[in-house]
């Protein structure tokens, strides 16, 4: 049976068999740590009395001596013949440090091991992994504060949220894919203005504002209109009670006479088209009025 070492034991060990070392602390076992002492480099340290029985060496000498921030921008310079700026602070080679390369601007994390291992800019080799800040600085790149990133980017073709910041749209949120917007797409909205009106294809300059919104009739305003008309009336007829089926959204106050009137909700009842038709053909078409409808009603 091996007999149990004692602190002598220990200091004896230490003094006979290495160089350089004493006992500082007390020893108890092969396991507690015990305090020594190199006398080459005046350190004290901790070590497992069994560690230091098979190294017989001085812990803080065997680390690796590491660089101050301003050593590791020297040496940068010299391998990299001062392509790199670094920004960040060194703590060890391999954790990551911000860097800049000079030649394009580009600022992103690379680790000392890397940088020092020859692995140059990403952006310039093409191998830059976007992320919504980097997409963020593209797009400042481009136009500006005139747009905004407003979600997050995931892919090239997965749709983000853009903010114009523009009088000529008032501002509008729009979606599209990061990859038609650094193309050149932009706002829907301001798209969509600049081919209406005076802008379009087919524009005719010979209508009357008349003329131009009774051929207008069916699209924008009038179709918001007739929508909330429906719901408002739970898309049922409000003579013959009749749910769904082909509805008409009926002017009260008719839309010649009654211009003003045209897009106000309280001048619009919803009707089924055979009731629509049938109150026309006791009233006519145009100069309807309100009480017409009243009065066909409660006939």
């Amino acid at each position: 049976m091996a007999t149990k070492w004692t602190h002598d034991d220990y200091v004896k060990f230490v003094h006979d068999e290495t160089e350089g070392f004493e006992v500082v602390g007390m020893y108890v076992n092969n396991s507690t740590k015990v305090e020594m002492r190199h006398i080459g480099c005046g350190r004290c340290f901790s070590v497992r009395p069994a560690d230091f029985k098979r190294r017989k060496s001085c812990s803080p000498c065997n680390i690796k001596r590491k660089f101050t921030t301003s050593e590791y921008k020297v040496q940068v310079a010299e391998k990299t013949d001062n392509a790199f700026e670094i920004l960040g602070e060194y703590v060890r080679d391999s954790d990551k440090i911000l860097t800049k390369h000079k030649v394009c601007g580009f600022e992103w994390g690379i680790s000392p091991t890397h940088l020092k291992g020859g692995k140059g800019c990403p952006k310039c080799s093409g191998r830059v992994r976007k992320d919504t800040e980097y997409f963020r600085q593209e797009v400042f790149e481009i136009v500006g504060d005139e747009f905004e990133v407003r979600s997050e980017y995931k892919s090239a073709q997965e749709k983000v949220a853009f903010f114009h910041n523009s009088d000529v749209c008032g501002g509008t949120v729009f979606k599209m894919t990061p990859d038609s917007f650094l193309q050149g797409s932009r706002c829907t909205t301001c798209a969509d203005i600049a081919r209406s009106g005076k802008n379009h294809w087919n524009y005719n300059p010979n209508l009357t504002e008349e003329e131009r919104q009774r051929r207008d009739m069916f699209n924008g305003e009038i179709r918001k209109w007739r929508d909330q008309i429906y719901a408002r009336d739970d898309y049922t007829c409000q003579l013959c009670e009749e749910k769904g089926g082909k509805l008409n959204a009926h002017h009260l106050n008719s839309w010649d006479k009654h211009p003003d009137d045209r897009f106000e909700l309280s001048n619009g009842i919803t009707l089924c088209e055979s009731c629509h038709k049938n109150f026309h053909g006791v009233y006519g078409y145009g100069s309807n009025t309100a009480e017409q409808f009243v009065e066909y009603a409660t006939r």
